[in-house]
């Protein structure tokens, strides 16, 4: 079954492959006299290192243009990042655990700046306070600009002492410096202590100190959203132990039952939302039942829950990504809970179906869930998704286990 899932999968994206196309951003730079130029960029892909050039179209000319530090103070592409231009010194001491620890860089190791020349993204903002960060094959650069003041880095580097890493946070000071009575006022002092030398802290530092009406006022990403969803659950059960065991050599019919399911979709912004992790919950039951005919009895058994509330997390990739449409995949883990779950065994007359012998035994109410899943997502708010749960035990008898695994099919609204 897994394997078809895979097959169809593939299929799929070869058959959609050829719709797959290079993008233009509209945008603006700043030349170094201040004059605004809106155009395109046509090679813009949210790049993971700072550029040192980019490639422009202004709107009233077909030419283009290379925008380097020398020729552009800044640039924006519209609903996407801002840029500013650097060329000057930027600390290269390193910041990498395993590089100090293999370089033996010793007690007092002084700092150590080179020149560079890019063009570094901003990543937060408070009042008149932007910081920018500078990522390159060396390591990661942060620097922080008052108001139209030129840059200046937040320092921090890593050195060995007595076989030790020692980390020397500076920038949490210099930060403090600027922003002391904003940190007061809002009581985040402790916040500052845990900020640590990564894009995320620093934002999220940032975040914390804008006021809330302004946070609020921010664009939500549309890729990002609430999901509620509902659709059918198809169940199957197979029974794995000794060929004596009856239970083994039975096929068990399979079952339809509904599920509804609620959970968050959280794009990860760069790269375009390509992807994105997807933590849910799913309610859902099943009743699985087989039978073997002798020419006196019949012999039933029968595994079945009340409900299976399963939380699971999910982390995904949209294999096509646009505003109009999505398709991916994903792959996740998270846990089954089987309300009432039980094995029911009957013996039955083979003529008339009259009872002659039944018992009932409660089975495991705790298991574990792993699946891949796949779907589309139409304008960001229709999403069809099929989902492969693969096998698991809901019982560990002594002679025989029984598995359980599912195809789900949901269509859901994301809010």
């Amino acid at each position: 079954m897994l394997a078809k899932f895979t097959l169809l999968s593939f299929v799929f994206l070869l058959s959609i492959q050829a719709q797959s196309q290079n993008k233009t951003f509209e945008g603006y730079y700043l030349g170094k006299g201040g004059d605004t130029v809106k155009g395109a960029f046509i090679n813009y892909t949210q790049w993971s290192k700072s550029p040192s050039k980019v490639t422009f179209v202004p709107y009233k000319s077909a030419t283009q243009i290379t925008l380097t530090p020398d020729n552009c103070r800044e640039f924006n592409i519209q609903n996407f990042d801002t840029y500013l231009s650097f060329a000057g010194p930027r600390m290269i001491n390193s910041i990498d655990y395993n590089e100090v620890m293999n370089n033996k860089d010793t007690f007092g190791f002084p700092d150590q700046f080179a020149g560079v020349s890019a063009f570094v993204r901003l990543i937060g903002k408070t009042g008149n306070l932007k910081i920018y960060s500078l990522k390159d094959d060396l390591r990661t650069n942060f620097f922080y600009q008052l108001s139209n003041e030129s840059l200046q880095e937040l320092k921090f580097k890593m050195y060995l002492d007595q076989n030790r890493v020692i980390e020397v946070f500076e920038f949490r000071q210099q930060l403090n410096n600027i922003l002391k009575d904003e940190i007061g006022k809002r009581k985040i002092a402790a916040n500052l202590e845990k900020v640590v030398y990564t894009e995320e802290s620093l934002s999220d530092l940032t975040e914390k100190l804008t006021p809330a009406e302004k946070r609020n006022a921010k664009v939500k990403n549309p890729a990002s959203g609430l999901v509620i969803a509902a659709g059918v659950s198809v169940n199957s059960f197979k029974v794995t132990g000794e060929n004596t065991v009856r239970e083994v050599g039975i096929n068990y019919k399979t079952s339809f039952s509904p599920i509804v399911s609620i959970g968050y979709i959280s794009a990860i912004n760069r790269n375009f939302n390509r992807y994105f992790v997807n933590p849910h919950l799913n309610l859902f039951s099943y009743k699985n039942t087989g039978e073997i005919i002798d020419a006196t009895f019949k012999r039933i058994t029968t595994y079945k829950t009340s409900a299976v509330v399963s939380p699971v997390i999910n982390v995904g990739v949209n294999l096509i990504n646009s505003d109009k449409k999505t398709f991916f995949i994903s792959a996740g883990a998270g846990m089954y809970f089987l309300m009432n779950n039980k094995e029911q065994q009957q013996i039955v007359s083979a003529a008339n179906n009259n009872p002659y012998q039944s018992s009932e035994t409660k089975l495991s109410s705790l298991t574990y869930n792993v699946n891949v899943a796949t779907g589309f997502t139409l304008n960001r708010k229709l999403i069809t998704t099929a989902t492969y749960n693969l096998p698991v035990p809901t019982a560990n008898f002594v002679y025989y286990t029984p598995f359980h695994s599912s195809i789900q099919v949901t269509i859901g609204y994301k809010l």
